[in-house]
């Protein structure tokens, strides 16, 4: 009871945001984090106040040694017991402040739309904004830090500096709400201007009625909205500016995705085996997409490519920055699965 659900949705949805983009993530628990489970990785996106003593102290040691860390508002601020913790604050690049409470969120993601902005948070180097949702906590940086974004009142919201062989980046907000948020707000703007549509069409005679109701309102839904509306009860206009914030640190840290895909909101999961690799593919777009062009990263030249839904797929392969290649394209309606086999038998 009097918990904030808007930690566990920033997790949520910062997991989203590097999806859209191919990003590979894995999720770490605490338990495994203790038992050294993040050597290997190079970068970890931390959001949740509370973490184990046992956890954050390998955390600590991750960073040292030179992993790339993102810790939000509050992340890592108390124990498994509740009680304050030290260990996350002395490697961050920032003093904390006081963390603000601005408006709880607890009911399910769905109802993310109604976090009110309480704020602002503006990049100052691209001028770049993101809404201040459910809380805040002012940054003091430490020596040597870069203050990469403040809020509208000029307080530090966003502080990156170095610790040990690392890279830290303390964030005094939530980035990844206002990700989901916008993509809400704008189904719902557009669901009421369908309501609002087929109610003035159905006051007008004629056969251009459509066209007379979304002139009367000032727009006309287009027909890939209608279709999005009418086929999914899930967001697509996701703000590039908010993914692009939330990839910067993943991009400096060098992280280079496995799939490379020429369109935005399709998921790639790169899976390895034996005999191959295999790709699930899922179009957030919620459109069918006539061309999609894919750059997959492979340790030996694949004697075939294939596609559930369109069979063996031509391919040409690439070799760049010390990485091997293959390019290949295909539509790609809602979902599909690639299979890159080492040996020529078909996908079964």
């Amino acid at each position: 009871i009097g918990r904030n659900l808007a930690y566990g949705f920033d997790r949520m949805h910062t997991w989203m945001a590097l999806a859209h983009a191919q990003i590979p993530v894995d999720f770490v628990s605490e338990d495994q984090a203790a038992a050294g489970g993040l050597d290997g990785y190079r970068v970890c996106y931390f959001s949740g106040p509370n973490l184990t003593r046992a956890a954050a102290a390998k955390l600590a040691d991750w960073v040292q040694a030179g992993g790339t860390l993102i810790a939000t508002a509050g992340a890592g601020a108390r124990d498994e017991y509740n009680r304050p913790l030290e260990t996350v604050e002395g490697v961050l690049s920032a003093v904390r402040g006081e963390l603000a409470t601005l408006q709880s969120h607890q009911s399910s993601g769905h109802y993310l739309s109604v976090l009110l902005p309480k704020g602002r948070v503006v990049d100052r180097a691209t001028g770049a904004g993101i809404d201040v949702l459910s809380v805040f906590q002012p940054l003091t940086p430490r020596e040597g830090a870069v203050v990469v974004a403040t809020n509208t009142a000029g307080v530090a919201a966003w502080v990156r500096g170095g610790h040990g062989a690392g890279t830290v980046h303390a964030l005094g907000f939530l980035p990844a709400l206002d990700y989901i948020r916008q993509a809400l707000v704008a189904r719902q703007a557009r669901v009421e201007q369908a309501k609002s549509e087929t109610a003035a069409e159905a006051a007008i005679d004629g056969p251009d009625a459509s066209k007379e109701a979304g002139a009367a309102a000032g727009t006309l839904l287009t027909a890939e909205d209608r279709r999005r509306i009418e086929t999914s009860a899930n967001p697509w206009a996701f703000p590039a500016s908010v993914r692009d914030a939330l990839l910067a640190p993943a991009r400096a840290a060098g992280i280079r995705p496995p799939v490379i895909c020429s369109e935005p909101l399709v998921d790639a999961v790169y899976m390895t085996g034996d005999e191959g690799i295999v790709i699930p593919l899922a179009n957030y777009t919620l459109l069918p997409l006539p061309r999609v062009e894919f750059s997959v990263r492979v340790p030996q030249v694949p004697q075939r490519v294939e596609s559930v839904h369109r069979g063996a797929l031509d391919y040409r392969l690439e070799t760049a920055n010390g990485e091997q290649r293959i390019v290949f394209a295909l539509p790609l309606d809602s979902t599909d699965y690639l299979a890159i086999r080492w040996r020529a038998s078909p996908l079964r």
